[in-house]
């Protein structure tokens, strides 16, 4: 799968390139056509990765192939791979803007287009679980449902996608749409998108991931 790997490897230098990723933290992975999934390891400067360091996991949580620690999210991983059979790429992310809805318990809601469209709608906080815990990874699951993205209380966020491009797309399109959501409230009220076009954006969503 080191085509995977190098796609991933693509994804987090644009996100340090955007500032988006820092040094260690959060967690990428990309699905596999046998029941695996590669992700990449725990503690290792995102700067320095290379694709010897990803370790394959199979849907168990269980290391087929790789000689370093897998991050500690592999449940959050696999509970989402589980219930998603769409889902071909997960991005957990600790992005600034993210962060502080995650910490405030405040969900995302539909300002602009795209988080419908692309995102599925308002993007919902989950329930708050430890890092690395079979909660937090049931917690972030239920409240994803068949959405693109989720907050993780107190933490960050996931985001899906049908490719490893996608997933990325995804994530910094929910920092974006978060800062402008965070900003738009120091100058007035921020005003939701009509009832209607949200039907009509959530339908679109539907055909799109169909």
């Amino acid at each position: 799968m080191n085509e995977s790997e190098q796609e991933i490897i693509g994804a987090i230098n644009e996100l340090l390139k955007q500032g988006l990723l820092h040094g260690r933290g959060g967690n990428m992975s990309a699905r596999g056509s046998n029941g695996t999934f590669v992700i990449t390891p725990s503690q290792k400067d995102y700067s320095q990765l290379t694709v010897d360091d990803f370790v394959t996991m199979d849907m168990e949580g269980n290391v087929v192939k790789g000689d370093k620690n897998p991050s500690v999210e592999v449940p959050l991983h696999t509970e989402i791979y589980r219930r998603r059979g769409d889902v071909m790429s997960i991005f957990h992310t600790h992005t600034t803007y993210v962060t502080v809805l995650a910490v405030t318990h405040t969900p995302l809601p539909v300002l602009i287009d795209e988080v419908t469209v692309r995102l599925g709608g308002e993007v919902e906080v989950c329930r708050y679980g430890m890092t690395g815990t079979e909660e937090l990874a049931k917690n972030a699951a239920d409240s994803l449902g068949n959405k693109n993205a989720v907050l993780l209380a107190n933490h960050g966020c996931i985001t899906v996608g049908r490719s490893v491009a996608e997933a990325l797309e995804n994530a910094v399109l929910l920092e974006d749409s978060a800062k402008v959501y965070v900003l738009s409230k120091i100058f007035g009220k921020p005003e939701p998108l009509p009832e209607e076009t949200l039907n009509l954006q959530k339908e679109l969503f539907a055909s799109l991931q169909g």
